[in-house]
């Protein structure tokens, strides 16, 4: 579609230092590049100076009240806004950000703009308002695809009903589709001695609600919560520990946000034996070169979907630790369920079987990843929907 004249406005979590929301981004802007000629695309976003040094597009700032009248001005001079990708339309990091994005579907329905959810993910939901607010904005929307059908099932609980065809892929997946993907920058500025296989390890934190509680159960949950935590981390250090003894291995730990895992990485590694044979990725890279250096892996521990996704799209076989109902979905999708331990059930036992299983059939494995990755990237259609919603604008 030649859409030269067509202005589109992004909102979404993009700008925050998070791996995977740079890679949507990235991955939002080659399809929609692909699928509309020249268009003239703004990001809105909190920080625009994190979203500069890993892509080439106009940013308009949201990170202050005195940018307001840029926000205002960006909406109104665009056909369409578009909110996504990513896990954005929930309570549970926190109920302001919800707020956040609805509010900027009031603002662009009171200039007359068409609005588009862009391969969103939907929940958790914890409060009865935020259901509530997100039921009466979502019916003025024009147009809404999710990235995956707990998305879908959420919405129409709220009474909305989306169609299997709009239910797509995670933008990211089409970064695999990037003129340059960068395979050794990672390799080169960590030195990272690759005569031995390289196994990538992805951790972040994980937390649990604790809306209701009264003060004082609230400090007791945290403190159970924290031994549950640390124990977690120690088994799946002794699992480490024994996989290294066993092969001839080099773990690799790569965070996606990097102030947050980082803090795992120091708890995990006090429970390591084998601490000279873990590198840590304490740098922060772009997306297309964290997606590079998955070439050089030859399996991956993974806990964040874009790590997961990075996998798939890398033909990496990995072991999957799920944490949310979003990275459980992945896995449903290309059949890979078995090949994962959720977070709140970890055993170590049965997490080492799990591995092994993994770095056994890893040469099938790869052919199956291979597989799954081609049928993510064809249901990645968000930008062809956005293509045909633009047509309707004179």
């Amino acid at each position: 579609m030649d859409s030269k004249f067509k202005k589109i406005a992004i909102l979404g979590a993009h700008g925050t230092g998070n791996t995977g929301d740079e890679a949507i981004l990235l991955g939002m802007l080659l399809s929609i590049r692909k699928n509309i000629n020249g268009a003239i695309i703004k990001v809105i976003s909190r920080n625009p100076n994190s979203i500069r040094y890993f892509c080439d597009v106009q940013v308009a700032s949201s990170g202050k009240m005195n940018y307001l009248f840029d926000i205002v001005k960006t909406i109104l001079s665009s056909d369409i806004l578009i909110i996504g990708g990513g896990g954005i339309l929930q309570d549970q990091t926190s109920f302001s950000n919800l707020i956040y994005y609805l509010t900027f579907i009031l603002l662009a329905k009171l200039f007359n703009k068409k609005v588009m959810f862009y391969a969103v993910g939907v929940g958790p939901l914890l409060k009865g308002i935020s259901k509530t607010l997100l039921k009466y904005f979502a019916k003025k929307v024009d147009f809404i695809t999710v990235r995956d059908n707990y998305s879908k099932f959420l919405l129409s609980e709220l009474g909305i009903q989306i169609s299997d065809n709009h239910v797509v892929s995670d933008p990211a997946v089409r970064l695999i589709e990037s003129s340059y993907i960068p395979k050794d920058t990672v390799l080169k500025k960590e030195k990272i001695d690759h005569a031995y296989n390289l196994i990538g390890i992805n951790l972040r934190p994980w937390f649990f609600n604790l809306g209701g509680l009264l003060p004082i159960n609230k400090r007791i949950y945290r403190e159970n919560w924290m031994s549950h935590y640390k124990s977690h981390l120690n088994d799946l250090a002794d699992c480490v520990d024994e996989f290294i003894e066993k092969n001839e291995v080099r773990f690799v730990f790569i965070p996606f946000e990097l102030k947050q895992d980082l803090l795992v990485f120091k708890e995990f590694i006090k429970f390591i034996k084998n601490k000279e044979y873990i590198y840590l990725l304490n740098k922060k890279y772009n997306p297309l070169e964290i997606l590079g250096f998955y070439s050089h892996l030859d399996m991956l521990i993974g806990m964040r979907l874009h790590a997961m996704i990075f996998s798939i799209l890398s033909e990496v076989p990995f072991v999957g630790i799920t944490y949310s109902q979003k990275t459980l979905e992945l896995l449903k999708r290309i059949d890979y369920e078995q090949y994962s331990l959720a977070i709140e059930s970890f055993n170590g036992n049965e997490f080492k079987a799990i591995m092994q299983m993994v770095w056994v059939q890893r040469i099938d494995l790869k052919r199956k990843l291979c597989e799954k990755g081609k049928l993510l990237i064809s249901k990645e259609k968000s930008a062809e929907y956005l293509s045909s919603l633009l047509q309707e604008i004179k």
